[in-house]
């Protein structure tokens, strides 16, 4: 399998694929836009997961990585990483993922495996941030 492309003619289909699977919906970008990239995984036309590093304006020496993958399958999730990290080349920021407090445990197979470093949680306990440095 390999990562497509978002286009804007395919927004509909992933905002209905994160849906109906009960995903928070994540920012969708196509290529060579300033503010970040997007790809998806397709098999037989269905849709398997999305995958966005955005340009954080908070912190500008890290983007953000968001996933929209049904209960975070590690086969996709490490594909649409892979992808993002060859179309965003070696001198591409650093990504950092938020994880609800409560998913740190759900997601902590795909956190280790990519080499995620967990950074302490926020004073409110809500989420924790997952760095990934790209060397």
């Amino acid at each position: 399998m390999k990562p497509i492309q978002f286009e804007e003619s395919s927004r509909e289909r992933l905002n209905i694929f994160q849906d109906s699977n009960e995903l928070d919906r994540i920012p969708l970008c196509e290529p060579n836009s300033p503010y970040g990239e997007t790809l998806y995984l397709e098999s037989e036309g269905k849709i398997l997961g999305v995958a966005s590093a955005i340009k954080n304006g908070i912190h500008p020496k890290f983007d953000h990585l968001y996933l929209a993958v049904p209960g975070w399958e590690q086969e996709i999730t490490s594909i649409l990483l892979e992808g993002l990290k060859r179309h965003r080349g070696k001198e591409a920021n650093p990504l950092q993922i938020l994880i609800k407090e409560a998913d740190v445990e759900k997601q902590k197979l795909f956190t280790d495996s990519q080499g995620f470093s967990l950074i302490p949680a926020t004073a409110q306990k809500l989420i924790r941030i997952a760095v990934l440095i790209i060397s």
